[in-house]
């Protein structure tokens, strides 16, 4: 076996015990004795450690601990212990109102968290069932959600991104108001597609930050004055490979124009085969979303496979850096990369397991498995808005 599939192994390895831990949460007393722990805080293992579990929170963690009365004990020898994991991307809402079985399949493969950008759930009801996790009534993961999708115009063409889930907004008076309809609905955080103009993009973050709430978007070519603007997060890592090319101010004018709605697949190649990297202006972007702590989502496992989007199966992205390279350079740029899939019920990918592929892909890319971990765990709280989460899980000592 060689190195790189030795750290795929061991990233895989690692899930197993934190959905053990996951799904017997409510047990009275639950012990794991002899489990190596990596807890996200230190990238060495712990090894020999006893975790005791009680009721939903890790009660106490250490060696040679004195074990509860009836405790159930786990003999965790060989095992790791991780936090559970966070999917970043994802369309989950829309796929268990359709009746999905995406809550069964995350926690399956040892997913507790999802962060889920669009739906078109009652917020009503998303808020109950984001109450009923919570509080232990349904097993499934958290979710950090951001009810309907914010965008300029609806594209012509349907893609699971937008269509059925969207809210126009075309006026910065608009944006406020849809914001302010948001956060009293209890939305986590606001999400806005591409087809966003600068100046209602800026308004939204204004709006949305007013209430505390993070804005995640996808900007076309304009993610540096995204970024100084507050945008807390960039959603498809992907796109840094446009926005950063010596095309970008006209790859841009294709959305504001809508000539992209009048294009070809063919024609849309073409374009995005004339684009180069600007070298200073890419290096510029990642020193800015690094200094502004400006997250980048990735979804590279689900751009691998075909989703039936030309904007996703672009192989004209190998006139630049490789997706790996890329996220190799955010990462030595200090950039917070959050993973996630774009996982929906019509896309391609098993819920969960799709997120492991993420992981592998990270470490085949040259990250250590601690560093491609902490996309799914630690970098969470860097978002911000899912502090208060995970302040909450910190406070109990947590790893789950």
């Amino acid at each position: 076996m060689n190195e790189t599939q030795t750290k795929i192994t061991q990233i895989t390895f690692l899930i197993a015990l934190s959905l053990f831990v996951f799904t017997n949460a409510f047990a009275q007393s639950l012990v794991f004795r002899n489990v190596t722990l990596i807890d996200m805080r230190g990238e060495q293992p712990q090894p020999n450690m006893t975790v005791i579990v009680s009721g939903n929170r890790v009660a106490k963690i250490g060696k040679n601990l004195r074990i509860p009365k009836n405790a159930e004990i786990v003999d965790a020898t060989g095992k790791f212990l991780i936090p559970g994991l966070w999917d970043n991307y994802t369309y989950t809402l829309e796929a268990v109102k359709n009746n999905f079985p995406f809550f069964e399949l995350l926690i399956a493969h040892g997913v507790t968290g999802v962060r889920d950008v669009g739906t078109s759930m009652n917020l009503t009801e998303a808020a109950k069932l984001r109450e009923e996790i919570n509080a232990g009534k349904a097993l499934a993961p958290r979710l950090f959600y951001a009810g309907n999708v914010l965008i300029g115009e609806m594209p012509p063409r349907r893609s699971n991104r937008w269509t059925g889930i969207s809210t126009i907004v075309k006026t910065t008076e608009e944006a406020k108001k849809v914001v302010e309809s948001l956060a009293r609905a209890g939305v986590d955080h606001i999400k806005t597609e591409k087809r966003t103009p600068p100046e209602i993009l800026k308004e939204i973050i204004r709006a949305a930050h007013k209430y505390k709430l993070p804005v995640v978007g996808v900007p076309p070519s304009f993610i540096i004055d995204a970024s100084n603007d507050g945008l807390d997060c960039v959603e498809h890592s992907a796109e840094i490979f446009r926005a950063t090319s010596n095309k970008r101010n006209e790859y841009y004018a294709l959305y504001r124009d809508r000539t992209i709605d009048k294009m070809t697949m063919d024609e849309s190649y073409a374009f995005f085969g004339t684009m180069e990297t600007d070298v200073p202006y890419y290096e510029e972007t990642l020193k800015t979303l690094a200094r502004n702590r400006t997250c980048v989502v990735t979804n590279a496992a689900q751009t691998n496979t075909f989703i039936g989007d030309f904007e996703l199966i672009d192989n004209t992205r190998r006139r630049f850096k490789t997706e790996a390279q890329l996220k190799v350079d955010l990462h030595k740029a200090g950039v917070l990369l959050l993973a996630g899939t774009q996982l929906s019920y019509d896309t391609v990918g098993t819920p969960g397991l799709v997120l492991h592929d993420e992981l592998n892909l990270f470490v085949r890319a040259g990250m250590s498995p601690f560093e491609a971990l902490k996309t799914a765990t630690a970098n969470r709280q860097n978002l911000c808005g899912a502090k208060k989460i995970w302040e909450r899980l910190k406070r109990a000592n947590s790893p789950i």
